[in-house]
This record gives C-alpha cells, sequence and structure tokens, in this order.
C-alpha cells in the first residue's frame, strides 16, 4: 500500500509540474542602443545622399517615449506608437560607452519582465508569443514612404544569442487597405534547428488584420558569415539594415553587419547577394511603409485555462488525500 501511494504521488506531482512552469524560461534582455529610419535620398556612389527625412533615436534621454530622440529634415517629427509594448522605468538609460568610444548614446533594454502577451495563430499550443517593441510611425497616420520613395530603417542591437524560442532585431510594416497591415518583414536573430544564433529573414501576411501568414525567405548562421578566425564571443553588436530603391525590379534589400568591440565590421550578409537576387522583387514589392519598429519577442507557457487549473486543483487534491492515507 506505501508503494502504491508513493509511486501515486510521484506521478500526480509529475502531471502538475507543467502546470506550474510558469514564465520562466524567457530570461534574457536585449539591448537597442541607436534607431534611424531615413527617406527619400539619392544614391550616389552606393552612398544615401540629401535625404528629404531622417530620424534618429540614440535612446540617450532616459524616457523611451519622449523628448529630443531624431534629427529631423521635414516636420512633423515622427511619433512612438501608442502600441508600443511595455517599458518600464530604467529601461532606457544613458550609458556612453559603444565600443569603448563616446558618442552620446544609450541604450533602450527590452525585457521579458516588460513584455505584454501578444498571441497570434503562429503560436504552437499551450504557448503565446510575449512582446516588448517600440514603433515609430507618421503622426498623421499617413505613409512614411511610398512605393516612389527610397527608404533605409536601421537598428543596432548589442550582439547575444537569444534563449531558444525568443528573438530580437527590426520590423518594417505596411498598412494599406482596410486591414491594420498587409504585410510585415522581420529581420531578426534567433536560434536554428542547431541551437545556434542565426540572422533570419520572414515575411508575416493577413488578409484579414488577423490571422498570419508566415513565409521564410532567409536564414544563415550568424558563425557562418563571420570574418576568418573570429568567433561569436567577437562580436560586440549587431546592426540590422532594410533599405528600398523604387525601380520595375526592387523591392526591399535586407541584411546585417557584425561589429566587434573596436568598431570593426567582422561580418556581413545580404539575403539579395546570398539568393543571387531573386527574393528581392518579391518583398515589399510597389509597397507603402508606414510603421518601423524594433523589439524583442519570447515565447512562454500559456497562461492555464480554467480547465488547466480545475486539473492541477484536481491533482494537488489527490496528493494530498494520497499523503494522509500514508500517514495514517
Amino acid at each position: 500500500m506505501g508503494l502504491m501511494s508513493m509511486k501515486t504521488a510521484r506521478v500526480v506531482a509529475t502531471a502538475l509540474l507543467p502546470c506550474l512552469g510558469g514564465h520562466a524560461e524567457a530570461q534574457t534582455a536585449y539591448d537597442l542602443r541607436a534607431l534611424s529610419f531615413d527617406i527619400g535620398y539619392a544614391v550616389v556612389d552606393n552612398h544615401q545622399v540629401n535625404p528629404t527625412a531622417s530620424y534618429h533615436d540614440r535612446f540617450a534621454n532616459a524616457d523611451p517615449l519622449s523628448g529630443g530622440q531624431y534629427t529631423n529634415a521635414i516636420t512633423p517629427s515622427p511619433l512612438y506608437s501608442a502600441r508600443n509594448n511595455g517599458f518600464s522605468l530604467g529601461a532606457e538609460a544613458v550609458v556612453n560607452d559603444y565600443f569603448g568610444q563616446t558618442f552620446g548614446l544609450g541604450r533602450l533594454r527590452f525585457s521579458p519582465a516588460d513584455s505584454i502577451a501578444s498571441p497570434n495563430n503562429l503560436d504552437a499550443p499551450d504557448r503565446v508569443a510575449a512582446v516588448n517593441r517600440i514603433t515609430l510611425l507618421d503622426p498623421a497616420a499617413g505613409a512614411f514612404a511610398t512605393s516612389a520613395q527610397t527608404l533605409s530603417a536601421n537598428a543596432a542591437f548589442m550582439f547575444v544569442t537569444p534563449d531558444a524560442g525568443s528573438y530580437y532585431g527590426l520590423r518594417l510594416s505596411d498598412s494599406v487597405g482596410t486591414a491594420p497591415f498587409d504585410d510585415q518583414i522581420d529581420l531578426r536573430v534567433t536560434r536554428n534547428a542547431s541551437n545556434a544564433p542565426a540572422l533570419n529573414l520572414r515575411r508575416l501576411s493577413s488578409a484579414d488584420g488577423t490571422t498570419l501568414v508566415n513565409t521564410a525567405l532567409g536564414n544563415a548562421a550568424v558563425a557562418s558569415f563571420l570574418t576568418a578566425g573570429k568567433s561569436l564571443s567577437d562580436i560586440a553588436a549587431i546592426t540590422f539594415e532594410m533599405s528600398y530603391v523604387p525601380g520595375l525590379n526592387n523591392g526591399l534589400r535586407a541584411g546585417a553587419n557584425l561589429i566587434d568591440s573596436f568598431a570593426h565590421e567582422i561580418g556581413h550578409y545580404d539575403f539579395f547577394d546570398a539568393s543571387g537576387g531573386s527574393i528581392y522583387p518579391q518583398i515589399f514589392h510597389c509597397e507603402t511603409f508606414t510603421h518601423v519598429s524594433a523589439g524583442a519577442t519570447w515565447t512562454v507557457t500559456a497562461v492555464p485555462e480554467p480547465a488547466t487549473w480545475a486539473l492541477m486543483f484536481g491533482g494537488l487534491g489527490a496528493l494530498a488525500f494520497v499523503m494522509r492515507r500514508r500517514r495514517a
């Protein structure tokens, strides 16, 4: 009888473990050091010249949502969206130590503690996406750039291998039509099937503003495009870039640079070059761009449903009953 009771107790306790798991698996925070968005520039010798609008935030004013973030070529100034996810006191801090030099840069920290649940149809069963993201948009609810304008979105993050099931990076969105958005492009660092950090490009599409369709556009292990002789431990920062130049056969171009602590480039990847140009016209061709955002997403255990809570408390009751019988 005693052996049977102990075995029953182990079975009940084991069954309860998933219910008590909570959100412990998401721990890593990700630091954004700079975000920029340039529109309407000319391209001369592969350089961007004379933009009509240039927005830059170095996160050095200790407030992630207001106050002197930008250099503006035109007005009105862009605003961070009311849809921003999270940010506790101290999420933005003045750091001033970018690659061992002082550039007046701070950092905006994206953390699991500040994240907000954002479930969608791409979540695995019993899992939910939790996001901490900052979004820049036109204050007049218009378009940052049309398909007739050049644009470049950039974000500089301190490099870290993300938690399993989480990622960080840059997103560009298009909000035309009746739905909240038609397309989003994510350029991000995540983990690949070998559990190594990877640069990933994907397109999220929606016809109804609710249901997402995920289209994979490219994936490259970060170690695969490091300069010879360098390792992941040499990477201090990663800079993401998505750019667009109008034209019949043009679309959005996406890539990243790896930077060491001496501000030297030690790796570069371009999805257009890697694909031989095959994916270039597929991404946002002839679209209107309305939002640029940067941030992080974690995949965490979903909050138990009422039926799960009932099962858990029933299991606790059964465990208590077994232990009382053992004592008796």
